[in-house]
């Protein structure tokens, strides 16, 4: 399947960044850069991909591949959706600074059966966790402004609350291929099956130390 438009063009030091999470030519505020990246991961999840062909001054072209199933409407009617969530239950904290994100993060969560607290920032999440409900997970993105990120937020809360667990996410590759292998990683953008994986495994580990990195689709 394939969508072309007569349009500027897409010049070529741009379009090898179009995929990528949180890649965007819109202005500060205008767009979060996921729409493409969630194509990329609905297309590789599907067992397909997806392909830009651009010309400035000359337009684009997204051809999409997807594999032809040969099941019978009827069969493919009974079959089990692999990616229902299964109830869950507890309280997690979402720290995400790009409120649209944060936002779906938290739907997302409270669709699998948790209940869900909203932060802004590494220092609205630790003011929560004093002052607020109790929280079995914080899930925090890693990339995050005002001088504390993803990792010095997760050292704080290990330092001062042992018992609540922790998941860090991110979209940015380098970051995840920084060294970071003592915290559990869940790569952006996520199918809801991945997420709901990845908290599980977090909240079942009774010891303490943090489980192996989680990998998502590469969103």
């Amino acid at each position: 399947m394939s969508l072309s438009d007569t349009g500027t063009g897409i010049a070529p030091d741009v379009i090898k960044k179009i995929f990528d999470p949180f890649f965007t030519t819109k202005p500060v505020g205008k767009g979060t850069g996921l729409g493409l990246s969630q194509v990329y991961g609905f297309a590789h999840q599907s067992g397909g991909s997806v392909v830009v062909r651009s010309e400035l001054g000359q337009g684009s072209t997204i051809v999409l591949t997807l594999p032809r199933s040969y099941a019978n409407v009827s069969s493919a009617g009974k079959a089990e959706d692999p990616h229902v969530p299964q109830p869950a239950a507890g309280t997690i904290l979402v720290v995400e600074d790009n409120a649209e994100v944060r936002d779906v993060t938290a739907t997302l969560l409270e669709q699998i059966g948790y209940d869900v607290l909203r932060a802004e920032n590494a220092a609205d999440a630790l003011a929560q966790l004093q002052n607020g409900p109790a929280v079995d997970l914080v899930f925090s993105d890693i990339v995050m402004p005002n001088g504390m990120n993803g990792i010095h937020l997760v050292q704080e809360v290990r330092e001062h609350y042992p018992n609540v667990r922790v998941l860090l996410t991110t979209g940015y590759s380098e970051v995840t291929a920084a060294g970071e292998s003592r915290f559990a990683i869940l790569r952006k953008p996520f199918a809801i099956s991945e997420l709901e994986r990845a908290v599980r495994e977090t909240l079942a580990d009774a010891t303490g130390s943090v489980p192996r990195r989680a990998a998502g689709t590469g969103m």
